[in-house]
């Protein structure tokens, strides 16, 4: 904000203002107002254009996005998933499931078999016991996938 003259009874006031609060003469600027160029307004042209662009590569990607509502998708089951869960199972039976370590699954992978939605694996844990030793158990689990994204161990057995 600036201080500039009244024209009428020249005493100084706001730029801002629209007329003299002295005299109440309107305020006429005889200038032009420069102002920092604002590049948002342009913006939001390119956003515009990048928001085109993504939608038509979605559309593109995956033809039936938002289409035929009478399909019915196969819920999402596969072994790694299978192999997370099973970890959770077995947390739930041993003494002291935050000590549990279990082998990662690329080491495992081969010992995965499925049938349908059901899956044995064959693994093991290392964790502690009551005495904070840690031990090693092997174990074999069944785990099957019901369509309702819900999954149920059939068996767990340590050995």
């Amino acid at each position: 904000m600036s201080l500039i003259k009244c024209s009428e009874c020249k005493k100084e006031i706001s730029d801002k203002a629209s007329a003299c609060p002295n005299c109440g003469n309107p305020i006429k600027l005889n200038y032009i107002k420069k102002e920092p160029l604002n590049l948002k307004n342009n913006s939001g042209c390119i956003n515009a254009f990048l928001i085109a662009i993504a939608a038509l590569i979605i559309f593109i990607i995956f033809p039936d996005f938002g289409g035929n509502e009478s399909k019915v998708s196969e819920p999402l089951h596969n072994k790694a998933i299978a192999w997370q869960l099973t970890q959770n199972f077995v947390k739930d039976k041993i003494k002291s499931p935050s000590t549990a370590e279990f082998p990662k699954y690329y080491e495992i992978e081969d010992d995965i078999t499925q049938e349908g939605r059901s899956y044995t694996i064959h693994a093991y844990v290392d964790g502690q016991n009551s005495f904070g030793a840690t031990l090693r158990q092997n174990f074999e689990a069944i785990v099957k996938y019901d369509g309702n994204n819900n999954w149920i161990l059939m068996k767990l057995n340590f050995e």
